[in-house]
């Protein structure tokens, strides 16, 4: 049932739950850029180990050419979403608000205002949530493709990373729930695959539900798992609950996570890490939430991160609220990542 100002009803007041957004990728393995174009350039990186050679004592020095990176061009595509609201929406009671409306200082400008805000936090957080799901594809898949509201496939963006970084079930020592499987030599597999590839040390493993659950199961993991200090104090307090991942301890110097943020479109719900993966990536990987220009044709253009306005219908009476972004998650040091499935 829906209550109103009208309806005079006894109910004790409902939390506001506004279901805050996990950025643990974003966060911890993005930084941000903000163009002034739609069409954005980046830089692929590959990584290279090459050594310097010695020369003879009268011989011109070695050449070395800028040849570990690529210059790719890619569209930037919109994140819009937008929300009504009619006369009668500023008179409802809200979550939290006064069950008997009594008057006072809620009037109905103030309750509007208040919409206002709340509808626009929660259209932002939906454009945020979005974000964090390609920087995961991002991360997972070594590409994103762009959908819409119906699933299609408006494109494809791929960083070239190599096939021999996204890894199956038959190239690790076993699935992880079987007792032959060596996890922390796959894991270490996975981390000198990055510095082999990438040039860069392999600094997180971050673990889906059911890989983290048969990882802390492992009678070998329990035995080298380093937790002594994760309830301590010792350990930092970004490192216990990092955009809503659960720091696990430490492996060889490894931190280890378990990431359970999902997804939750028309009661569907998706976790944005997979249950049955694993990745393990570098804390100084080159990787950019790119953000592209926006185009509105009364405001003009924005080199922005979001941008946000409300018009007005007349018949019927509307306020609409639109909040928009151009964001393009790019993993420029594609092997700076190792994806696997380690259960079947």
């Amino acid at each position: 049932m829906e209550f109103d100002i009208t309806s005079p009803v006894e109910l004790t007041n409902a939390l506001l739950q506004n279901m805050p957004v996990k950025r643990f990728f974003t966060e911890r393995f993005f930084g941000e850029q903000v163009h002034g174009t739609e069409t954005i350039g980046v830089d692929i990186v590959k990584g290279t180990q090459k050594i310097a050679p010695y020369i003879g004592k009268l011989a011109e020095a070695s050449t070395s050419l800028r040849d570990n990176f690529v210059t790719k061009f890619f569209p930037t595509y919109n994140i819009s979403v937008k929300r009504p609201t009619n006369a009668v929406d500023m008179f409802k009671r809200q979550p939290g608000g006064d069950v008997m409306f009594l008057g006072g200082p809620s009037n109905p400008s103030e309750r509007a205002a208040a919409l206002l805000a709340r509808d626009q936090a929660e259209l932002a957080n939906m454009v945020q949530r979005t974000i964090e799901k390609y920087a995961a594809d991002a991360l997972l898949n070594g590409e994103v493709a762009i959908k819409d509201e119906n699933g299609n496939t408006l494109d494809t963006i791929s960083f070239g990373r190599s096939a021999s970084h996204t890894l199956g079930t038959s190239d690790i020592t076993a699935v992880w729930d079987n007792g032959s499987a060596k996890i922390v030599k796959d894991i270490d597999d996975m981390a000198a695959l990055v510095a082999q590839d990438a040039g860069i040390v392999a600094t997180d493993v971050v673990l889906g539900s059911a890989a983290a659950d048969a990882f802390l199961a492992d009678s070998k993991v329990q035995k080298v798992l380093d937790t002594r200090n994760l309830n301590s104090g010792v350990v930092e307090l970004n490192l216990k609950a990092n955009g809503g991942a659960r720091f696990l301890g430490f492996i060889g110097g490894l931190r280890i996570w378990r990431y359970d943020e999902v997804w939750n479109n028309n009661g569907t719900i998706t976790p944005i890490m997979p249950a049955k993966k694993v990745l393990v990536l570098g804390g100084s990987l080159r990787a950019t939430v790119h953000y592209g220009l926006i185009n509105d044709v009364k405001g003009g253009q924005f080199a922005t991160k979001m941008f946000s306005k409300t018009w007005e219908q007349d018949d019927p009476s509307i306020q609409w609220l639109l909040v928009r972004s151009a964001p393009l998650p790019v993993v420029e040091q594609a092997d700076g990542v190792v994806c696997a499935t380690v259960l079947s």
